[in-house]
This record gives structure tokens, sequence and C-alpha cells, in this order.
């Protein structure tokens, strides 16, 4: 079923919101991606160094996810509170607890995937230490002349010594056979342009979440004070790009508390999602999540 141009419009008006909403974050973003790279820098620059045991691993995840959290629930708690200004939700203590527990929940959310894919970055950072000839000193060098922001996937594959010298086109392939010869590799590296894609698709999810939480807070108000459910239903929006997946759930309509049966067109990877973009029920990789331009609305 195609759109009609109220849809259409709506969509248009969802994702200029979510552009906004990103781009008055971009410090905070930033925060994140950056720490992922001072991860990446101090695993390649001590690799040769002797770290004492009793030392704590400076890379595991919950270090990780206490290093980021700050900045998330920082983002969350904005957008929370910019939500509540414009809806009719009163102001007292039961309902600032409830929106306490959202903005956790929606931060945790957040930070645990972050963290999954910086842990990704490391794996990968290892297994080339372990199965490739680094120059180290090279490394060290490059970054500090580069941009901050730059990947390290690429300074990293710039790095890598052999008996001859290598175009970029055969380092690439030199590395995979070199990767495969390992036996640790568990992820993979993000670059930055993969990471500011993760936080434009988290920033969907952080958006949608805290519009589908405030439409049932004001739903629980009303039961309190009487009253029907003000929210009732969901409505999918398709985005109208070519080539995208879910044109099929375009208007479809369920409960508000129901869930969209989603169905990836390409693989038929079905998952369940409370809206577009919903990585908390995502059971298929990123599947029918990663890069969905996808809007709903709430009736």
């Amino acid at each position: 079923m195609r759109l009609t141009h109220q849809h259409d419009y709506k969509n248009y008006l969802a994702n200029k919101r979510i552009a906004i909403i990103q781009k008055a974050h971009h410090t905070i973003h930033m925060r994140v991606q950056l720490a992922n790279n001072r991860l990446v820098d101090k695993k390649i620059l001590e690799w040769e160094d002797e770290i004492p045991s009793e030392v704590r691993d400076p890379y595991a995840p919950g270090l990780i996810a206490r290093q980021i959290l700050p900045y998330n629930q920082l983002a969350t708690s904005k957008d929370l509170q910019r939500i509540l200004q414009h809806s009719v939700i009163t102001r007292n203590p039961q309902t600032q607890m409830e929106a306490t527990k959202v903005i956790n929940a929606v931060t945790g959310d957040i930070t645990t995937i972050e963290t999954e894919r910086m842990v990704k970055n490391l794996n990968y950072v290892e297994n080339v230490l372990n199965n490739a000839n680094v120059d180290i000193e090279k490394y060290e060098s490059l970054v500090k002349k580069l941009p901050q922001s730059t990947s390290r996937k690429e300074v990293l594959e710039r790095c890598i010594m052999t008996d001859t010298p290598l175009p970029a086109n055969r380092r690439q392939a030199f590395l995979e056979r070199a990767l495969e010869r390992g036996h640790n590799y568990k992820g993979r590296q993000y670059t930055y342009k993969e990471l500011n894609q993760l936080s434009r698709d988290l920033e969907r999810y952080k958006t949608n979440r805290l519009d589908y939480e405030t439409a049932i807070m004001e739903n629980r108000q009303a039961n309190r004070e009487g009253y029907e459910n003000v929210n009732q239903e969901k409505t999918w929006i398709w985005s109208t790009l070519e080539n995208t997946r879910h044109e099929e759930l375009d208007g479809e309509t369920i409960p508000i508390t129901s869930k969209f049966e989603v169905v990836n067109s390409q693989t038929g990877d079905v998952d369940y999602l409370l809206f577009p973009g919903d990585v908390a029920n995502d059971h298929n990789n990123c599947s029918n999540i990663c890069n969905c331009q996808c809007s709903y609305e709430i009736n």
C-alpha cells in the first residue's frame, strides 16, 4: 500500500524532529565515539607493556559502560523533559518517579548496545595485534597528527608491516588472511562513519521510545483519574525511500501496547517491535533495525 500525502508529511516531520534532536546531542555522541578511539589507542600503544595481573582490566565491559553512561543519561534526561513539557501529564511525585524509571531504562539500553560495539572493536584490535606485524611507533605518530575522530581501523591497517610494501587495495586482503589465522576474533572494527550511523539509529530508538513511554504515562494518569486511555492505537509509517524494507507495514494500526510483526522482505527475518527502530526487541542482529527510516504515529 502506498503512502498518502498526509503520511508522507508526517514521516517527514518525524525524521526532521529526530535530526534536530541528534544535532542538539552532537557533542554527546562525539564524546562516546572519542571514548571508543581512546580505548583502541590505549590497547595498541600498551600492547607490549607488562601489566600486573592485579590491575583491573580497563577494557572490561562494566568499566566501559560506566564511562559512557553519564553521556547517555544526560541526553535521555533532556529529551524526556522536552517531551513532558508538551504532554498532558500532571507534575507530581508519582509521574516524576515514572519518568525517572523511563530515563534509567532507555539509558541502560543505549549504553549496553554502545558497550557491545566498543568491545567488538577491542576484540578486532587484539586479533590484528596477535596475527599481524603492526608498527606501533608509526601508529602512535599517526594518531597524534590526525583528527581525534579518525577511524582507528584505517590507521591500524596503514601500520601493518609486510616484507614488501602493499597498496591500499591489497592491504585489506592481507589483513583478512592474517585474521583467518587467528582464533579469538569475535567482532569487527567499526569505523567512525559506522559509529556515527549507530548514534543515529540509537537516537531514533531513544526518541521513539520516549514518545511511547510518554503516551503510556498519559494513559496511566487518565486511568487514575477515572478516564479511558487517551492513547489507544499506533500506526506504522513507511519511509517511502526506494529499495527499503517494511513497505508492507505502511499504515498498519495496532493497539498501543501491542508489537508490530516486522518482516525483512530480503532475508525473511521476523521481529516483533513496539515501534520502528526498537533495538530492545531486536532478535535478528539488526536485520529490521539498522538504517530503518520508518516512523510511527500514536493515535
